[in-house]
């Protein structure tokens, strides 16, 4: 049990390229083999060359009789190889001389076209246009073979636009092609920025006709940008601003196993993948219709709100948009309404996971840009390929049966639009919506006062203002919080304090080394089980400090415990002394270590307590904050770090109710006490103190408490107990935060290195720091956000602000170098695993084009390379 068997080699089964095959293992007598129900739905597996699906599988008894069970998905082993023979067939001519990606068979040089087309699935040879012809170096098969950066310019596609590329060699060896499944078009992979589609076949020279379809091999890089329009597309200046919110006309679902049901006339709006339920949502749009930017209203933003009415989904539903779509809610039937078999329209994105009773919100606006136009309506249409279906509330009340003009239910769909408009000409708008314009971005940014010293100070109070007593100066005296105390297995004296008389004191300013690097590969880190979001079953505790936000980590007392933090396996370390476990993350305003006299708007520090070495490993990211400041164009929010953000402002936003709370029931203990518990006079003032703490009365420790639509039986009660576990161990599975997330978070594999100390009281040492040379990005509303966490909150206890920062900042001041080693890591020292496993070679490509950081994304070139 729990130990895999490996069958005695057989004859190999052949898999040709994008072909699909099934096998079936059992055993005829004996124990029975163990299995794994299908669940999620999703990929079991999938590497660049074989995808093993999740979904499709299906059990058989051993003796091959009778229906099909249950959904299975496998849970062993697959050996394989690519065989040298299934390129034997390529450059002779027939339908494989030409693919459409970047993967060669030869190592040879050969000279290599690329062309683009405006569409997918053209067969107008005017329509391309030559872009590039360069010679490139073929990798090898089964290895990616890359067209240089700067070979040609970057290629622009707009939001909802389509665009083909077709890729080539002028002479061999040949370009190796994937054949589709035969249909043009079809998604081959997505994410929320691109999708590529089953592109068609060309052959070389390009003459008319198309072969099969073709699978892209290669990979693409891309920059998501945000680009101006060249003039403004409204002349804003004259126009005003108005907000309406629109209730649906009609809605319904329609159903496949069903196809001449009607169900517009219910509560409930449908989506599920398996039975392949499809919900259609009317808007009308008749306050806006046919006007055009001559005479102008234009819609700025458009948002849909759906309320979800069941059980927990897993997957919301793809949304797309159809415009002047309509629907008559008492016919509209699988068969009746031409939107149901396929996804037609703009796409507009999709709603990921979903909770019961509670509002979710989908942006709709990019539906009503690119046209000249407003449509008078639309048609909204939400559809699924999971199975965990989801149900929303619909416009129709309970006691209406969903007829007639009604559908007033306060939970249906709402369209919420604000668009601007011109008084002068849109007279009735002005009437109803007048009011003066807003500016388009804050005036000016929020600022925050120098924090005070409280008048009752603890032996352990300290803060960051140099001018008072408890300054970083006189911090030699200050005892610790006690936190470094509780961590099991560190060799250095935690209570003794190191501020004043420390000779390796921390934080620095790096710029020079006076040691070569010591360590031989990248940090290697570990996801671990712990998620930031609602429903994932484990989560770390968030701690909102005087100084810093600290994630907190349970601390194992063995590797075999569970559940199993995010850590790293460190180059410089014990033999075989394997990852080190992150125990917390503290993130301070600003920087603390500073990079050749550049101080950075923040930072990030992870800190792991070494086994063996029985000390304090940090990795630390710098923190670059970016936004629309005097005209500038601002970064776009980091995704990664608003889920952290997001997870702090829970706590933030609780303490903060708590307080208001407990200052409500001091003031009616009070009244009582006064034996005025009916005066009118306080019944008024309770009512206003009531009125000012309302914001946070519905803040719940347990967002997972909903009102039960259980009785009370005990029995269903345990099974109910069971499936929600259940449920929440799956969620763990698929949601968990990655403190390292490449590219959003962690952009470089090298660092600056040396030994120093924590950087609060009790500054004690023995602490390894490595300061990543890319600092991480995020926008300035959320550089907005993050100080506010810290500079705003309040003790939920005695309702006073807890920072202690100055000037906007709670990092200790630069320590000067006395002793001991410092050296930086570099592309020199040591390339990326990927690298070297792609290039063969521990030194990786000599092509700078080619180089890799972390994962299999692109090499940045670090802060100040020619330091050090």
């Amino acid at each position: 049990m729990n130990k895999p068997n490996q069958a005695s080699r057989m004859d190999h089964l052949v898999l040709p390229p994008g072909a699909r095959r099934s096998f079936y293992v059992t055993i005829a007598d004996g124990p029975y083999l163990r299995h794994r129900d299908d669940v999620d739905g999703r990929l079991y597996y999938q590497d660049r060359h074989l995808t093993v699906e999740g979904s499709t599988g299906r059990a058989k008894r051993a003796t091959w009789d009778g229906a099909l069970l249950s959904s299975r998905t496998f849970s062993g082993g697959v050996h394989y190889y690519l065989g040298e023979d299934a390129a034997s067939d390529l450059g002779n001519g027939d339908d494989n001389d030409n693919g459409d990606d970047a993967v060669t068979t030869g190592d040879s040089s050969s000279s290599a076209s690329s062309v683009l087309l405006p569409g997918v699935g053209l067969d107008d040879i005017d329509g391309w246009t030559l872009c590039a012809n360069v010679t490139v170096l073929g990798m090898g098969m089964g290895n990616p073979t890359y067209i240089p950066r700067g070979s040609f310019e970057p290629l622009t596609l707009m939001r909802q636009k389509t665009m083909g590329m077709y890729v080539t060699t002028t002479d061999g060896p040949y370009i190796r092609a994937s054949h589709g499944d035969g249909k043009v078009g079809t998604p081959q992979v997505a994410n929320s920025d691109l999708v590529l589609y089953e592109g068609i076949g060309k052959r070389y020279p390009m003459v008319a006709g198309t072969l099969d379809a073709r699978l892209f091999n290669g990979i693409f890089q891309y920059v998501a940008l945000v680009i101006p329009t060249s003039a403004p597309t409204v002349d804003v200046t004259d126009l005003w601003v108005a907000n309406v919110t629109l209730r649906a006309v009609a809605d319904a679902y329609v159903d496949r196993d069903d196809p001449d049901g009607t169900f517009g006339e219910g509560t409930s709006l449908m989506v599920d993948g398996i039975s392949e339920k499809v919900s259609l949502i009317q808007f009308d749009l008749g306050i806006l219709e046919g006007q055009t930017k001559d005479a102008p209203t234009q819609v700025l933003s458009a948002t849909l709100r759906l309320y979800s009415a069941e059980s927990k989904a897993m997957f919301g539903g793809y949304v797309s948009v159809i415009p002047n779509g309509e629907i008559d809610e008492g016919t509209a039937s699988w068969n009746t309404v031409p939107y149901a078999d396929e996804i037609k329209g703009n796409y507009a994105g999709r709603f990921r996971s979903v909770w019961p009773m509670k509002f979710y919100d989908i942006d709709l606006t990019s539906s009503f840009r690119g046209s000249n136009t407003i449509p008078r309506g639309i048609l909204v249409r939400i559809s699924s390929d999971q199975d965990d279906g989801v149900v929303y509330r619909s416009r129709n009340n309970d006691d209406d049966g969903g007829g007639g003009a009604s559908g007033s239910h306060p939970n249906g769909p709402r369209l919420i639009v604000d668009f601007a408009y011109d008084p002068d000409t849109n007279k009735a708008l002005a009437r109803s919506f007048g009011s003066d314009p807003p500016t388009p971005s804050p005036t000016v940014l929020p600022e925050w006062e120098n924090a005070r010293v409280p008048t009752d100070v603890t032996d352990g109070y300290f803060n960051y203002n140099p001018g008072t007593l408890f300054g970083p100066d006189n911090w030699g005296d200050v005892e610790g919080d006690e936190w470094y105390d509780r961590l099991r297995g560190l060799d250095a004296d935690t209570r003794r304090n190191r501020c004043a008389d420390g000779n390796e004191q921390s934080p620095r300013d790096l710029c020079y080394t006076n040691d070569e690097c010591i360590e031989w590969h990248q940090p290697r880190p570990r996801v671990g089980m712990y998620g930031l979001r609602d429903e994932s079953l484990y989560r770390p505790e968030p701690i909102i400090m005087h100084n810093k936000l600290r994630l907190a980590y349970p601390q194992r007392q063995s590797d075999r415990e569970s559940p199993e933090p995010p850590g790293i396996d460190f180059a410089h370390n014990v033999y075989r002394s394997g990852i080190q476990d992150l125990v917390n993350i503290d993130i301070k305003v600003r920087s603390e270590h500073w990079l050749c006299g550049k101080q950075y708007d923040a930072e990030m520090q992870l800190f792991h307590v070494h086994k063996e070495l029985r000390s304090i490993e940090n990795l630390s990211i710098l923190i670059e904050a970016g936004g629309q400041v005097e005209g500038e164009i601002g970064w776009e929010d980091n995704p990664h770090f608003q889920i952290l953000l997001d997870f702090f402002q829970r706590k933030f936003n609780w303490d903060t109710g708590s307080c208001a709370r407990k200052r409500r029931r001091r003031a009616r203990t009070l009244f009582e006490s006064r034996g005025k518990g009916d005066d009118k006079k306080t019944r008024r003032a309770t009512t206003k103190l009531r009125a000012r703490s309302s914001t946070f009365d519905d803040v719940s420790t347990d967002d997972h408490e909903y009102p039960s639509t259980i009785g009370s039986d005990l029995h269903q009660k345990i099974i109910d107990k069971v499936k929600s576990l259940v449920h929440r161990r799956r969620d763990a599975e698929l949601d968990r935060w990655d403190p390292l997330e490449p590219w959003y978070m962690y952009k470089s594999i090298h660092f600056w290195g040396y030994l120093g100390s924590i950087t609060e009281p009790p500054c004690f040492q023995d602490v390894h720091w490595r300061v990543i040379d890319v600092p991480m990005r995020i926008s300035m509303k959320q550089y907005i956000q993050l100080k506010s966490l810290m500079f705003d909150h309040v003790d939920p206890d005695t309702c006073k602000k807890t920072s202690t920062h100055f000037e906007e900042s709670n990092a200790r001041p630069v320590q000067p170098w006395t002793e001991g080693s410092v050296y930086r890591c570099r592309r020199k020292d040591y390339m990326s695993d990927m690298e070297r496993e792609i290039s063969g070679s521990n030194h990786g490509f000599k092509e700078e084009d080619l180089w890799m950081g972390v994962d299999n994304l692109p090499y940045v070139t670090p802060e100040f390379p020619d330091a050090g």
